[in-house]
């Protein structure tokens, strides 16, 4: 059979790569009681370790409300910690991004994270969103059905009740591919990655027992990985809107109860704002308690809910979170919930931070050159015809520009006398002073950067340092403030292959971006928001108002002399947003931090964000520190550490 020989079937094709979405549907399953059950379970969270392998320093507000610099962190201290927790009857839950950030993720494709984390006593497990970011062939490896010898696999089990495998939309519903082309494009896809359409693509629950006492676990990965490109899992489709979780949630309980819980437990990527909100939402006594990842909030006390279920985060690697169920005739009766700090008093397991110390010794020996390199679909064995393999090369075009390590992760780039940090919501130190060396390289109008939840604070010498929306930290002896800026850092801050691009945008469409931003960021409807961070800007300013109504948060933008920014007007942008797995003009509208709203998008690949700081921090910092603040908020909300959230929750 003659397939895909003109051009228009082949940009069909490309179609498929606007993502799917499917919604559970509602259970009638009936709620089971079940009886018997005495005893106390001890639930260990880890969340958002972000590959973060060694100690770091980080921003911490205490449960006593200090405000503090700190060294925390470290696999070598964690598997420490986690052993004493655990003793013979914990069990250790690991739930979001786990082996995506910094250079040992990326150059590795995650490889090197696997082998560490492995090492640690891990029960059960839910993927984060950047687990996902590697590409749909490294993700069904790691994680799914599909084997590659070149993608390392956790020694853990990972469940997840919301993603179920599909054929891709594009190829399903293409206007001009024919019944026998699409069973083709079927057969190809179900050959490599081993599976059939409806399928879950992961385990969606796990009953566990300890101590008499039978978990149920719910497993709830990230919903936003088609927004973050439909390119990372073409293959898949996520439940969408509250109401489908709140009826995937209530079905998943009453079968667990069914077959014998005592408790049942959600572990949710999602974020702890949806959690509050479905919690608040689910039948009462469905579930017991939300364990939330994503948001990187610590939260030190439980949050009450209205269907009785609490909700709780670990913050990220720099706490563990230890729940203690005391369930007496089947159901749960007590609960004690503390938050352990992972400081450096914590003797380091002996034997990993061995195996931590040679996985690292290749990214920071002197004559480094490590080259990224992506993961193409393993088609060895799946004995595909020349159609299908002209099909699966069609399908997944993942395929970012290498980028190579020439130099140790140790290397000094340059120093600040400007506090680079990145765990603030609104605006902060590092994306301020990015965006600004950005807009100053390719003589823009503005600047715009992405904003993500990674935060390695880099602190200068002073003791009176400044920055954007910097307190008065207290900084701990074990924290080295001398402003030294490291190849290391900047993977910290930028783990992935993002490309420099160029744009212009209009004074309507910019209007329309920002408000969109602060939705995501700021809506009170928790299922409207999708990031949790607002990106960096230069050469703007703005002003919202964080507590107004979804569409209406945004009050002015101007120039920084203050003229309108009118809506006819055009505006040249640089941007960090440029994704290397973004479609191509040809296919579909480029977008920019995952908004289609520019023109003429000019992706340079030869320059990778990273490399890009790497040389401006060498060459050009200086001139660049600016502790100017461009967005103001006229809203009387308080933002961290002067509250709990650093995302706040919006009423």
């Amino acid at each position: 059979m003659k397939l895909l020989q003109s051009k228009s079937i082949a940009l069909a094709l490309g179609a498929l790569l606007l993502a799917a979405c499917g919604d559970e549907e509602s259970s009638q399953a009936p709620s089971v009681q079940t009886t018997g059950g005495n005893g106390t379970v001890i639930l260990i969270e880890l969340n958002d370790l972000h590959a973060h392998i060694i100690p770091h320093t980080e921003q911490v507000r205490t449960a006593d409300n200090k405000i503090l610099l700190s060294t925390r962190g470290g696999l070598a201290r964690i598997k420490t910690k986690l052993n004493e927790l655990k003793g013979d009857s914990g069990i250790v839950m690991n739930i979001g991004d786990t082996f995506h950030g910094g250079a040992e993720a990326l150059f590795s494709n995650g490889n090197d994270i696997v082998t560490l984390v492995n090492e640690l006593p891990i029960d059960i497990a839910v993927m984060g969103n950047w687990d996902f970011a590697y590409g749909a062939p490294a993700t069904t490896a790691r994680f799914g059905n599909s084997i590659d010898p070149k993608v390392l696999r956790p020694n853990f089990e990972y469940i997840a009740s919301n993603v179920k495998y599909i054929l891709p939309l594009g190829i399903q519903y293409s206007p001009v591919l024919s019944e026998p082309q699409k069973n083709l494009a079927q057969s190809m896809l179900q050959k490599v990655y081993k599976y059939n359409v409806g399928d879950d693509f992961l385990s969606p629950t796990k009953i566990i027992e300890r101590n008499g006492v039978k978990v149920g676990l719910i497993g709830i990965t990230s919903d936003i990985i088609n927004r973050m490109s439909p390119l990372l899992a073409p293959i898949l489709s996520f439940t969408k809107g509250e109401q489908a979780y709140i009826n995937l949630i209530e079905k998943y309980s009453d079968e667990l109860k069914a077959n014998g819980a005592h408790i049942v437990i959600v572990m949710s990527e999602l974020g702890i704002h949806k959690d509050v909100q479905l919690a608040n939402k689910v039948k009462a006594d469905s579930v017991n308690v939300f364990f939330s990842a994503h948001t990187h909030e610590a939260t030190f006390s439980m949050i009450e809910s209205t269907s009785g279920a609490k909700v709780v985060e670990s913050g990220d690697d720099t706490y563990l979170g230890e729940m203690k169920i005391t369930v007496v005739d089947g159901k749960a009766s007590d609960y004690v919930w503390k938050l352990h700090e992972v400081t450096q008093d914590i003797t380091p397991d002996a034997d990993l931070l061995i195996k931590i110390n040679a996985a690292r010794a290749k990214y920071i020996s002197t004559d480094v050159s490590i080259t990224s390199n992506n993961i193409p679909p393993n088609m060895a064995a799946a004995n595909l015809t020349d159609n299908e393999r002209l099909i699966a090369r069609k399908i997944f075009r993942f395929r970012p520009t290498p980028i190579t390590l020439n130099a140790p992760l140790t290397k000094s780039i340059g120093t600040t006398t400007l506090a680079l940090t990145r765990k603030d919501v609104l605006e902060n130190g590092f994306n301020s002073v990015f965006a600004k060396l950005l807009q100053n390289s390719l003589s823009t109008d503005m600047a715009l950067v992405p904003g993500f939840r990674y935060d390695d604070a880099i602190i200068p010498a002073q003791s009176d340092f400044t920055g954007v929306n910097t307190y008065n930290w207290q900084n701990e002896s074990n924290v080295v403030l001398n402003g030294d800026i490291t190849i290391e850092n900047v993977y910290r801050y930028l783990p992935s292959t993002n490309y420099i691009a160029t744009a212009t945008i209009s004074g309507a469409n910019l209007k329309t971006f920002i408000e969109k931003e602060l939705t995501s960021a700021f809506s009170p409807d928790a299922f409207k928001q999708a990031g949790g961070w607002v990106p960096g800007f230069s050469g703007l300013k703005i002003q919202i108002d964080m507590k107004q109504t979804d569409g209406f948060k945004l009050l002015s933008v101007t120039d920084l002399n203050g003229n309108v920014i009118e809506d006819n007007a055009s505006l040249t942008v640089a941007s960090a947003c440029a994704r290397p797995f973004e479609p191509t003009p040809q296919l579909t509208t480029t977008t920019l931090c995952g908004q289609a709203l520019f023109a003429g998008v000019t992706q340079d690949k030869t320059i990778s964000t990273a490399n890009f700081l790497i040389d401006a921090f060498s060459n050009n910092l200086d001139q660049n520190l600016s502790d100017a603040k461009n967005i103001s908020d006229i809203s009387d909300q308080e933002l961290w550490p002067l509250v709990e959230f650093v995302q706040p929750i919006i009423q």
